[in-house]
């Protein structure tokens, strides 16, 4: 047994006690019966049975179900776990550290059919022994992850079903976003696509996403907000001017009459029974997010996730497009494994300020981590008011579909009402409010 790979099998585990949320990407990747150790491999038995039941595998979690299974002895005890759990590495690292588990493992394996051969060609015909010696490799070869293959006859049955379906109640695709002409262009927020919106700083990129996730919450479908600007407070505080019509400067320096605190009050009524859930964690990387991701689509059943924004999860260096590269793929990833669609905000380049024509175009989007590659549908933002003053289109959003891999591109137009931080159907252009969520 090699001194590097139990020193692995320790740091993974001790690094999962400490992170309990890591279970969730991590047991997609290690099996149990890959540690070299006995102990290990009981240990990590456990922290998945903790996370079958949608928990993190915390140190006190993972304790009580050894100690419940009677096995807490076996590990060696509350000792070995606190030792585990001060032999920690960072979260970023325990991807080479699964390797390494890994490629050990593989190794093992390999001796152990290297020491059989011999006995086993003495006593079999050789075709047979190429044969099972062949199933064996493969299968060390497929223990680098499941593919889920189908047979195409597999699976066009069901294609052709979800059509008929389609048939019976024509309409959008996805999930409604709350704007009809934008569900018109994308088909809604379908389940495995990656939105991206992307915009100069002060284009309502914020405001549109919060609205986006209000609307398809307000559907009974559960949403996770990933913000790393504005705190829980702030957020609220739009969605309460949101829904009540009242002005967000006055929410924020206290100017109320009694009738808008009574306003208020009923937004705060229903935003309160939405299933709307915020991360608070402003220094996650995209491994934090997608593990949270994770855990709360097991736990809630979450259906969409915004991200507000997407420079800010990596950090600012030589490398930062690599990394904007890798959080994207990283996203599209898991809206595919996980059936849901991500909304995610992207800042553009200085580039487009410097044309007569300031609307981002696909190019500044692409050069913002080459993001175009994973982008089912991709939005740029623009509102005139923000360079012209006194324009003749203040209030208006254009909301400028670059891509939509099966729909049509062009311009929506909606509105943007400062007071209330609200985007809202042009339909609704006086902004009328009413005491429900529209």
């Amino acid at each position: 047994m090699d001194f590097n790979e139990i020193a692995s099998e320790e740091t993974v585990l001790g690094t999962i006690l400490r992170n309990g949320h890591l279970i969730f990407e991590v047991q997609g990747k290690l099996k149990p019966y890959m540690f070299s150790s006995q102990i290990n491999s009981t240990i990590y038995r456990s922290m998945i049975s903790v996370s079958q039941n949608a928990n993190d595998a915390s140190f006190i979690l993972v304790k009580g179900e050894l100690e419940d299974k009677n096995h807490i002895k076996d590990v060696g005890g509350v000792e070995y776990l606190e030792y585990l759990y001060a032999n920690t590495g960072g979260e970023k690292d325990i991807g080479a550290y699964i390797d390494r588990i890994r490629n050990a493992y593989k190794k093992r394996a390999l001796i152990n059919i290297n020491a059989k051969m011999p006995s086993i060609i003495e006593n079999h015909d050789a075709d047979l022994v190429i044969s099972d010696l062949n199933t064996r490799l493969n299968g060390l070869i497929t223990e680098s992850g499941g593919f889920d293959v189908r047979v195409l006859g597999d699976t066009i049955g069901e294609t052709f079903q979800h059509i008929l379906e389609r048939r019976e109640h024509p309409g959008i695709d996805g999930i409604s976003t709350g704007y009809a002409e934008l569900d018109h262009y994308t088909g809604g927020l379908v389940e495995g696509t990656n939105w991206y919106i992307g915009a100069r700083p002060s284009m309502c990129k914020s405001a549109l996403l919060g609205r986006i996730l209000l609307n398809v919450s307000t559907q009974g479908i559960p949403v996770l907000l990933f913000n790393k600007e504005m705190s829980p407070e702030r957020i609220n505080e739009r969605w309460l001017a949101n829904l009540s019509g009242v002005e967000a400067i006055k929410i924020r320096f206290g100017n109320l009459t009694d009738e808008e605190v009574s306003r208020l009050a009923r937004a705060r009524d229903q935003l309160a029974e939405l299933p709307i859930y915020i991360d608070q964690n402003y220094a996650g990387d995209i491994d934090y997010i997608t593990s949270t991701v994770r855990k709360y689509h097991q736990l809630h059943g979450i259906k969409v996730v915004g991200i507000d924004y997407l420079q800010l999860v990596v950090e600012r260096s030589g490398e930062s497009t690599h990394e904007l590269g890798r959080a994207s793929r990283a996203v599209k990833l898991l809206s595919n494994e996980l059936g849901l669609s991500a909304v995610v905000l992207s800042q553009v380049n200085r580039e487009c300020e410097k044309r007569e024509n300031r609307r981002p175009l696909m190019a500044d989007l692409r050069q913002s981590g080459n993001l175009e590659e994973d982008a089912d549908i991709m939005i740029a933002l623009y509102r005139e008011e923000a360079y012209v003053e006194n324009t003749p289109e203040e209030g208006k959003l254009e909301v400028i579909v670059r891509k939509s891999r099966d729909g049509p591109t062009g311009t929506i137009l909606l509105n943007f009402d400062k007071n209330t931080v609200n985007v809202f159907d042009r339909i609704n252009i006086q902004g009328v409010y009413t005491s429900e969520v529209s």
